[in-house]
């Protein structure tokens, strides 16, 4: 699974990164029943994605409260 999401750099961080952005992929595509098997073929904590997308949110809210501009908080693509 790591090797599936890690690309070519054989990254811990870039796993964790390319798994969260294919799971917010199918959970914005799909039902709750298409996530939970998203997560179980790959061995994923549906939970602790969750929890991370929380986080995500609370931090952008922070953030944009803290007079950082709206632009910086849109999706940067990653080349991995």
């Amino acid at each position: 699974v790591h090797r599936q999401f890690s690309g070519t750099r054989h990254s811990d961080h870039i796993a964790l990164l390319s798994a969260y952005q294919a799971w917010e992929d199918a959970r914005s595509v799909e039902d709750e029943s298409a996530e939970y098997q998203f997560c179980e073929s790959r061995q994923l904590n549906m939970s602790t994605l969750r929890m991370t997308a929380e986080a995500k949110l609370q931090l952008k809210d922070l953030l944009c409260n803290a007079g950082f501009p709206d632009e910086c908080m849109h999706p940067q693509p990653f080349n991995y």
